[in-house]
């Protein structure tokens, strides 16, 4: 059977991200220069008061608290990958082994940075053999290699505020196509946001990504991976978080 990534995945973040009210929260009340940077609800899991006793009041600001503490964790703000940085990377990136032309390639990446987030565009062609690999063993399909991938990498971009927009089957050949051979058949596609070509930069120099990046690569026949920066995305999280602290202070002025 082969085990979903979503799972292992999600553990790992809450491992990871179980002390986000704690003492380095990015709490709105520590930004407002609140002698205690948490709200007074979050006492209870000190044992002070018992959930069912928190006013109401209270526990709507202590959403509204947490919703801005996540705008804050989807939000770059770092600026573009400074020169020093960048040569880290490649270094990096070298001593694992990369071709020349994938260096040319993500150092024109890195120099065109603007700070801003972005969205990664997949075209995948998956193989239908691929080849025997340890974690997966002999007669796995392409689905299980890129399930043993996306293990690792799923958790490296939650940990960045990263993550999956969209993902999709194919649903017939190509319809339109000009000026590119053998591109007719896609059986996936996937769009990726990342927070900051920063963050990209830091899960693909990491070793632990390539020692699970040989198994996406055995998994397709044919893949396209594009860099684009989003005119118009419903989907944004700071915007899906505006309309949830629009809500909450609708609701807010109504009790």
């Amino acid at each position: 059977m082969v085990r979903s990534p979503i799972v292992p995945a999600r553990r790992q973040l809450i491992a990871a991200t179980s002390d986000i009210h704690g003492p380095q929260c990015l709490s709105i009340n520590r930004l407002k220069g609140h002698a205690n940077p948490l709200p007074s609800s979050f006492n209870s899991f000190n044992g002070k008061r018992n959930h069912d006793q928190i006013p109401r009041n209270e526990k709507k600001c202590s959403a509204s608290d947490a919703l801005c503490d996540l705008h804050f964790l989807v939000q770059p703000f770092r600026g573009p990958i400074t020169a020093t940085e960048q040569a880290a990377y490649i270094k990096a990136l070298t001593d694992q082994g990369i071709s020349e032309e994938q260096k040319a390639r993500l150092a024109a990446f890195m120099a065109s940075d603007d700070g801003n987030d972005f969205v990664i565009v997949n075209l995948i062609h998956l193989n239908p053999s691929p080849e025997t690999l340890p974690a997966t063993g002999p007669d796995a399909p392409a689905s299980a290699l890129i399930n043993h991938y996306m293990e690792h990498m799923l958790v490296a971009q939650l940990l960045r505020a990263s993550h999956p927009l969209f993902v999709a089957q194919g649903a017939g050949p190509t319809i339109d196509l000009l000026g590119v051979d053998n591109a007719e058949t896609w059986t996936q596609a996937a769009l990726f946001r990342y927070r900051s070509r920063r963050d990209l930069m830091k899960i693909i120099s990491d070793p632990q990504f390539h020692t699970r990046h040989e198994y996406k690569l055995a998994a397709m026949l044919q893949t396209i991976a594009v860099p684009v920066t989003p005119s118009l995305q419903m989907s944004d999280p700071r915007f899906l978080l505006a309309l949830l602290l629009l809500a909450f202070s609708n609701r807010r002025r109504q009790d």
